[in-house]
C-alpha cells in the first residue's frame, strides 16, 4: 500500500508539473478547454501508469476520481485566489492581474500553491482509498 501511495505522488508530480506548461497553468482556471486538457493529462497519466500495479478497472476508477477532484480543486482554488487579489486591491483591474500583478511577491500566492497541493494529495489518497480499500 505504501508503495502505491508513493507511486501516486510520483504520477501527480509528472502530470501536474512536468507535463503542464506555463500557458496551461495560467489559463486552466479561466478557460474550460485548458482545464479539460489539464485533467485529461492527469487522467491519462494515472490510468496508463497505474494499470501494471493495480489492474485495469481499479486504475480507471482512481484515474477518474483523481481527474474529477483535480479539476474541481484547480478551478476553485485559483479563482478564489484571484478574487482575493481583487478584494485586497480593489483598484486593480482584471488586465492588471494579467500583466502587472507581481504574484511572486504575494505571500497568499505561495500559500495558495501549498493549499492546492495539499488538497490534491488528500484527494489522491481518497481516490485510492475509495477504489482499492
Amino acid at each position: 500500500m505504501m508503495f502505491h501511495i508513493g507511486l501516486l505522488f510520483v504520477l501527480h508530480f509528472l502530470a501536474d508539473f512536468l507535463l503542464q506548461d506555463r500557458e496551461m497553468a495560467q489559463k486552466k482556471s479561466v478557460e474550460l478547454k485548458w482545464l479539460l486538457k489539464h485533467i485529461g493529462i492527469h487522467f491519462s497519466v494515472f490510468f496508463i501508469l497505474l494499470i501494471p500495479f493495480i489492474g485495469f478497472v481499479p486504475a480507471l476508477g482512481v484515474a477518474f476520481i483523481n481527474a474529477a477532484c483535480h479539476g474541481v480543486i484547480d478551478w476553485n482554488v485559483w479563482n478564489v485566489y484571484k478574487y482575493s487579489v481583487k478584494y485586497r486591491n480593489p483598484l486593480t483591474s482584471t488586465d492588471d492581474l494579467k500583466s502587472d500583478w507581481k504574484y511572486w511577491e504575494d505571500h497568499l500566492f505561495w500559500t495558495t500553491i501549498g493549499l492546492d497541493q495539499l488538497l490534491h494529495g488528500l484527494s489522491i489518497i481518497l481516490a485510492y482509498w475509495w477504489v482499492i480499500l
